[in-house]
C-alpha cells in the first residue's frame, strides 16, 4: 500500500477513475474503439466488414465473431444508420479516406469491384437516358420521387416498384443505393413456403423486395408496410419485432399488386 493526500493508504493496482468518481470502464473503451473502426470502415452489408482484409489485418482481427461485445455494437451501429438522411451519410463519407469506403466490395476490393465515381455516374445517367427515351423532364421527376421515398420526406409514400423485362438493369442501377445506405435488409416472399418473409425488415434504414411474391392474405400487411405504417411482425426464435417505417424498393418482371387506389398511388 502507499499513502494518499488524505493519508489514507491506497491500494496499488485499483482502475483509474474517470474524473467523476466512477472506475473506467475496461469493456466500454473497447467498444468504443471497435464502433469507431465500424464507422470508419462502411461495409454493406455491415458484417461484410468480417470479410474484408481491413479486418484481418486491423486491430480486432483475432476477436471472436460471436462476441456479445461485437453483436451490441452492429445492433447500435444499425440503429444509429436507422436516422440518417442521404445528406447526412454523404458528408460522412466525404470526410473518411476513399480506400476505407468499401461497401460491397468482396474482400474490400474497391477498385477491382467499383468503377470511378466519374465513371460510375456516367453509366448511371446512360442507362436512364436509355430508359427514359432521352426525356431529361421524366428522369428529374424519377429522380425526385425516388429521392422523397428512400428519405423519408412524403407521408404514406414509402416504396418504389419498378416493372421491366429481365435484364434491363433494374438491379444493376438500384444496388448502388441499397449499398449507400449500410443497413439494408431483403424482404422475403408471403406464401405457404416462408414463414418469416419480414425477418431482415426490423431495425434497417432501407429494403429491398426482388422478385415479389404474396398471397391474398397478405395484401393488408404489405398496405402497411409499403406505405410506411408501424405493424409487428413475426420473427424466427425470437418474440414479434416491430417494423418502423422503412423505405422499400420493388423490382420485378412481374405486376403482382391489385389495382385499387392503395397500391396505385
Amino acid at each position: 500500500c502507499q499513502g494518499n493526500e488524505s493519508g489514507r493508504p491506497t491500494q496499488r493496482g485499483h482502475r483509474r477513475t474517470n474524473g467523476r468518481g466512477n472506475a473506467t470502464d475496461p469493456q466500454g473503451a473497447k467498444g468504443d474503439a471497435f464502433l469507431a473502426f465500424v464507422r470508419n470502415h462502411p461495409c454493406s452489408p455491415m458484417l461484410n466488414i468480417f470479410h474484408t482484409r481491413h479486418w484481418t489485418t486491423g486491430q480486432f482481427k483475432y476477436q471472436h465473431k460471436g462476441d456479445p461485445l461485437l453483436k451490441t455494437i452492429m445492433h447500435n451501429r444499425a440503429i444509429e444508420l436507422m436516422d440518417m438522411s442521404m445528406k447526412d451519410l454523404y458528408e460522412f463519407y466525404c470526410n473518411l479516406e476513399p480506400t476505407k469506403l468499401i461497401f460491397n466490395a468482396p474482400l474490400g476490393n474497391i477498385g477491382d469491384y467499383y468503377y470511378s465515381v466519374d465513371e460510375s455516374i456516367m453509366h448511371m445517367e446512360a442507362l436512364l437516358l436509355f430508359q427514359f427515351n432521352n426525356n431529361e423532364d421524366l428522369i428529374r421527376i424519377f429522380l425526385e420521387d425516388l429521392y422523397n421515398i428512400i428519405d423519408k420526406r412524403l407521408p404514406k409514400r414509402n416504396s418504389m416498384f419498378i416493372l421491366s423485362r429481365p435484364n434491363a438493369g433494374k438491379n444493376w442501377f438500384f444496388d448502388c443505393f441499397l449499398h449507400f445506405f449500410l443497413n439494408f435488409g431483403q424482404i422475403g416472399n408471403f406464401n405457404k413456403h416462408q414463414s418469416f418473409p419480414l425477418q431482415e425488415a426490423v431495425n434497417k434504414r432501407i429494403l429491398l423486395w426482388n422478385e415479389p411474391n404474396a398471397e391474398p392474405g397478405a395484401m393488408d400487411t404489405l398496405k402497411m408496410l409499403l406505405g410506411g405504417d408501424t405493424f409487428n411482425a413475426k420473427i424466427k426464435y425470437e418474440h414479434d419485432a416491430v417494423v418502423v417505417r422503412t423505405p422499400v424498393i420493388i423490382l420485378s418482371n412481374n405486376d403482382i399488386f391489385p389495382k385499387d387506389a392503395a397500391f396505385n398511388s
